[in-house]
């Protein structure tokens, strides 16, 4: 197990004792969740009333590739918010923009040194990258769409939906998605959550185009 790792396992059972806000009767936790058109995967990923991804950074991680990565962030999810070491750390509070949320794993504890603001300007291109075609075409009212290609048919939704409509399908696609496996991880775990049982909140994401 890597040290990203052991910080992914340690920060879903610092979530489990309520912190951030958390409610494990309510809420869910997916791990390595498939967004936007570049493929990069959401370390965590908590979805509550509103969406909060949390990006890891070990001592291991090159804080560079943060640049590149919190603007895909910023575009899909409500909350993004970064866990890093002491090592990392003031490295990234330079790279962070002004709605990013900072939390420093250090000596085996969490500390929230920045909350993370809403985005209120979600992209719905990122957004409609959630959803299946099965999905995107209970949003459509065309009948000729159903001929396009899945790709073809998000950049028509694009312009047909509102944000808040298609924020709200993508927000409802993730807990259908991720809650039942979340309360069964609980369920078998009883909490008591070890790295190998990640792998139970990935879900299984074959193709992101499907």
């Amino acid at each position: 197990m890597d040290k990203a790792e052991l910080i992914k396992t340690k920060a879903i059972r610092w979530l489990l004792r309520g912190n951030l806000n958390f409610n494990k009767s309510k809420d869910a936790i997916a791990t390595e969740v498939l967004f936007s058109a570049n493929r990069r995967k959401a370390d965590l990923l908590i979805i509550s009333n509103k969406t909060h991804t949390l990006e890891i950074k070990s001592d291991s991680d090159d804080p560079r590739k943060l640049k590149m990565q919190l603007n895909d962030y910023h575009n899909t999810f409500d909350k993004v918010s970064v866990i890093t070491t002491i090592k990392n750390v003031n490295k990234i509070k330079n790279i962070i923009t002004q709605n990013t949320g900072l939390i420093l794993f250090n000596n085996d504890k969490f500390k929230v040194i920045k909350i993370a603001r809403l985005n209120k300007k979600l992209d719905k291109r990122s957004l409609l990258i959630f959803l299946p075609k099965i999905e995107l075409l209970s949003l459509c009212t065309s009948r000729n769409i159903r001929k396009l290609s899945t790709d073809e048919i998000r950049e028509k939704l694009s312009h047909q939906l509102t944000t808040s409509k298609i924020r709200t399908a993508a927000y409802s696609y993730l807990k259908k998605r991720y809650y039942k496996l979340f309360r069964l991880l609980l369920r078998d775990t009883e909490g008591k959550i070890v790295w190998d049982d990640l792998r139970g909140l990935c879900g299984i994401i074959d193709k992101l185009y499907v």
